[in-house]
C-alpha cells in the first residue's frame, strides 16, 4: 500500500473516531493523488544527494528539475526548468534543503570533471563551466580538489 494511502486511510480512521466520539462523525476526504511525499524520493528514502568538499573560492550550485522561473542545461540529459540554490563548501543539499528533499543536479562556475560509476563507465569527462549534470534519486555525488583534474565530482549509487 502506498504512503499517501496509508496516510490518507489513518487520518480518515483518526477523524472518524474523534466524530463518533464527539458525536458528529464524517469521514475524511481521499487524499489528492498527485502528492508525492518525501520530494519524490525512490521508495520515499533514496533522495539525490550532493556534497560540496571544495574551498570556498569555488562556486557550486543545486537544482530541482521539477519546474520553476530558470532554465538549467545538463551535458547528460538535455534541459529543464528548475529552481536552484546555492550549496556553500562543507555543505551538503540535505543541509540546504532538508533530510527528504531530492536534488536533480549541481553544477561548478568553473570547468570540471565528472565521474559517473552508475553510467557503467569509468573514465572521467570533462564538463564547461555553468554546465550542469543531472543525478538520478539513487545517486550521490561528492565534488572536491583532486590533483591533476581541479574540480572533480565521483557519482555513485547509494
Amino acid at each position: 500500500m502506498k504512503l499517501t494511502a496509508r496516510l490518507g486511510a489513518f487520518l480518515g480512521a483518526a477523524t472518524l473516531l474523534t466524530g463518533v466520539l464527539s458525536g458528529t462523525a464524517e469521514a475524511a476526504p481521499a487524499p489528492e493523488s498527485d502528492i508525492t511525499p518525501m520530494g519524490g524520493c525512490t521508495v520515499g528514502m533514496l533522495c539525490g544527494v550532493v556534497y560540496n568538499k571544495l574551498p570556498s573560492n569555488y562556486t557550486v550550485k543545486i537544482a530541482d528539475f521539477a519546474g520553476g522561473s530558470s532554465t538549467c542545461s545538463t551535458w547528460n540529459a538535455g534541459s529543464y526548468n528548475c529552481t536552484h540554490w546555492w550549496l556553500p563548501g562543507g555543505k551538503s543539499s540535505k543541509d540546504i534543503r532538508g533530510t527528504w528533499s531530492d536534488t536533480d543536479g549541481f553544477m561548478v562556475e568553473s570547468t570540471y570533471w565528472v565521474n559517473d560509476h552508475g553510467d557503467g563507465g569509468d573514465d572521467p569527462k570533462k564538463v564547461g563551466a555553468f554546465v550542469w549534470t543531472k543525478i538520478s534519486n539513487h545517486e550521490l555525488a561528492r565534488c572536491e580538489e583532486r590533483s591533476g583534474y581541479g574540480v572533480f565530482c565521483e557519482i555513485d549509487v547509494l
